[in-house]
Formats: structure tokens, sequence, C-alpha cells
């Protein structure tokens, strides 16, 4: 991953827009005003829902592996691609804005178009005070130690959150070097904390992820979140 930047000497960009950046421009040129929803959203379509969802249960965990066939940008206030841990479900902007605001004091991240990041202070929200704070890391761990955690020991997501060197944002991949923003690729892992009591943990598995900009092909993602029984470690 990029370099590593101690907590004390970093300071968080603002991560307010969930506006991708323009395709020839880095984000930090880009515009920090979305589309209207309207403006992006096929006729009629208020949730274009995942292509597949495979739930499976473990002991201490729940994981979810989600399929996109078409994932593209232009509908992203449509594509259901913010999910929550509370109750496994998923959801679109444009579903979130007609609904209560429980659904969205429930949803915890975005997943699409190709970051993942909380859903703290979007303007396109009109709920958008009862989004919660969820933080994210980047991880370390490799495929076999991701899937000794989801199937043994979930705890680890916690202990590799809390312990790791990297300062936690709302959204990853974050340039802790510096430089220009970019978008997660496929094998990357990607650790949560969720804003709540008690906070849950958990990881995100990039399996597949495709292309950004053209949604041609399927994007594929794992998520992975500790049940109520996993243990928890005490904090230093």
């Amino acid at each position: 991953m990029v370099g590593i930047c101690a907590l004390s000497g970093c300071q968080k960009d603002e991560l307010s827009s969930l506006n991708p950046p323009d395709k020839h421009h880095s984000a930090r040129t880009a515009s920090i005003n979305p589309p209207a929803p309207d403006d992006l959203t096929p006729p009629g379509a208020v949730i274009i829902p995942p292509s597949s969802v495979i739930k499976q249960e473990y002991p201490q965990a729940t994981s979810w592996l989600v399929t996109w066939n078409n994932p593209i940008e232009d509908y992203i206030y449509s594509l259901a691609g913010i999910f929550s841990t509370v109750d496994g479900s998923f959801h679109s902007f444009n579903s979130l804005n007609q609904s209560s605001q429980e659904n969205t004091a429930k949803a915890d991240m975005v997943l699409l178009p190709g970051r993942i990041q909380s859903l703290e202070g979007a303007s396109v929200l009109v709920h958008g005070a009862f989004a919660p704070a969820t933080q994210f890391k980047p991880s370390g761990l490799t495929l076999i130690g991701f899937m000794n955690a989801v199937q043994n020991n979930p705890a680890l997501f916690q202990q590799e959150f809390e312990n790791s060197p990297y300062f936690s944002t709302q959204l990853q991949p974050y340039p802790y070097d510096g430089g220009d923003w970019v978008y997660y690729q496929t094998g990357e892992i990607y650790l949560f904390k969720t804003d709540r009591t008690p906070a849950v943990y958990g990881a995100v598995r990039i399996v597949d992820a495709s292309n950004v900009w053209t949604g041609t092909s399927p994007r594929v993602l794992q998520i992975v979140v500790q049940k109520s029984n996993a243990i928890q470690i005490p904090l230093k």
C-alpha cells in the first residue's frame, strides 16, 4: 500500500462530496457539487439492485458476496451500492431519499463506483444528518489471513484495525502519501469500524474491481461483518 503516515502528523482531507473525480483530473480538482440525482437516473429507476447476493453464515461472522453486472457510474444514484451492517440490506441514494430516516441511519457504507466510503456529510441525502460516520483503513491481510479471520476469528479484523499504523478515514483507498486519488483494485482488502455502540468491525474484499467508468463487466465485492458473539479485544 501507499506510504504510512503517523496519527499525530496527518490531517484528513475533506471527504464530504460523494462525487467521483473527473475522468481526466484528480479528485482534488473535481467539482464538489455532484449532479442532481434526477440527471443521472434511468427513467423510473429508484433502485437498481445487485445482480447477485450470496450470504453465508459463519460461527462469528456473516459474509455477503455481492455482484453488480453493469455498475455504470452514470447510474450511481440508482445503483444499490449502499450497504447496512445492521440488517444486510442494500440501498441506492434515491431509495434512501424516498424512505425514512431510519434507513439512512442504518446505511454504513457506499461500495460504488470505485471507492468504499462513509455516508457522513453526503449532501445528496435528504436525511444526511442521520448518516453514520463509519471509519475505514487499508489492510495488509493476505487472502489466506482474510479467510481465516472470516471462518475462525473475526476479532482479527478489530485487532488489525486498531493496531494499524494508518489513520482512519471516511474513504478508501486514501492517498496517505499525498498523491492522486485512486480507485480500489482487484485483490485489495479494507477494514472498517462502524459508528455504533458497541462498534462492529469487518472487512471488504475487492474480488473483481472491473472498470469504474464503463461498468461493462461485473463488479464483485465480499463484505464480512462480525456477529454480536465475536470476541471483542480490549483496547489499550
